[in-house]
């Protein structure tokens, strides 16, 4: 079964030229922690122990880089550390800070180009007082191969930084919208429990109210307790009063409660809408992102559906209060003509 490596090499070519720089790309994977102290070295095939090597560079991580995750890298060896054209197979090898090998390359050779029929020839511009002056310049055509491939690969390793980049700035905006939404959520939810819990109070003092009604229509009719009893009613009702009063500063509590809600769902809105700009231009890299805002976008106006319900629901509750007060009032002048027949 052949092994994993923490470390894979890529674009490894068969051949080398030795008198130009050799840029050397690497994955590294989750399952391998970067140090600082990595290094890559340049061995011969055959080789028994790390310290067999031709010459090294320290291994370099980009400054995002984090533990855990994949990161594209790239390190250069210098020409003039370089062996010389031989048929000598050599190979990259990653070594950790602990010595032990985490990675190994194809074989590759360093050649010199064969003479005339592997020379090209590169019309190069004048400059300064040269201008005007075209020169001719004749070389190897596998240094030029070697130039043009060391630029693809250097492009195609910022163009892997800039995508991992734009991933995890993908992955924060997902996160973040989550929490959001997940602590809006929470906050509804207790809205809605409070709110219950007053509709039930509310109930309740209502009963208690026709319980009132009840025993004011028994004191009419006992005359002989007519004066206690009027005092105990008169005491509850002040009683209710006061309790009707804290029940709509409550409600204009959760009414400020809701509007406050109501501005971070249009927050809410406006960073979907920076979210869906940020998709249009990476859309190439991003096409699952259009579906996860427009799904996102459906949960918001789930979410202002319910908000919406939730103030007519506290409207109908300011309605309810208004009507306890009017039954209180009607309560009061029973008492009061009571107490006129009484005198």
């Amino acid at each position: 079964m052949e092994k994993t490596w923490g470390v894979e090499f890529q674009n490894v070519g068969s051949c080398y030229f030795p008198q130009s720089r050799v840029d050397c790309h690497y994955t590294i994977n989750p399952q391998h922690t970067w140090a600082s102290n990595d290094w890559v070295g340049l061995f011969k095939v055959g080789w028994s122990s790390v310290k067999d090597y031709h010459t090294f560079v320290w291994a370099v991580a980009p400054s995002s880089y984090k533990e855990g995750t994949s990161v594209n890298c790239c390190v250069h060896f210098q020409a003039s550390y370089l062996p010389g054209p031989s048929a000598q197979q050599y190979q990259f090898v990653y070594v950790d800070g602990r010595g032990e090998v985490c990675s190994c390359s194809t074989a590759f050779t360093f050649s010199a180009p064969k003479p005339l029929e592997e020379l090209v020839t590169l019309e190069e511009e004048g400059q300064g007082e040269e201008v005007g002056k075209d020169m001719l310049l004749v070389i190897p055509r596998a240094q030029l191969l070697q130039s043009r491939l060391q630029e693809c690969l250097k492009e195609r390793a910022e163009l892997l930084q800039a995508l991992e980049a734009a991933d995890q700035n993908v992955e924060r905006e997902k996160s973040r919208r989550e929490r959001d939404r997940s602590s809006w959520e929470q906050s509804r939810k207790e809205l809605e429990r409070k709110i219950g819990d007053l509709k039930e109070e509310v109930r309740e003092y209502r009963e208690k109210v026709e319980e009132m009604k009840k025993k004011q229509k028994e004191v009419e009719d006992l005359g002989e307790a007519l004066t206690e009893e009027k005092r105990a009613l008169l005491a509850q009702k002040e009683a209710n009063e006061q309790r009707i009063r804290e029940l709509e500063e409550d409600i204009k509590v959760l009414t400020q409660r809701g509007l406050e809600r109501e501005t971070d769902l249009e927050r809410m809105r406006e960073r979907a809408k920076k979210a869906a700009a940020q998709k249009k231009e990476d859309e190439d890299e991003h096409k699952n992102l259009k579906l996860k805002m427009e799904q996102t976008e459906k949960e918001l106006h789930s979410l202002s559906a319910e908000f919406q319900s939730l103030r007519s629901s506290l409207a109908q509750r300011d309605t309810h209060a208004l009507q306890l007060r009017d039954t209180i009032t009607t309560l009061t002048h029973k008492l009061n003509s009571a107490h006129r027949k009484e005198q």
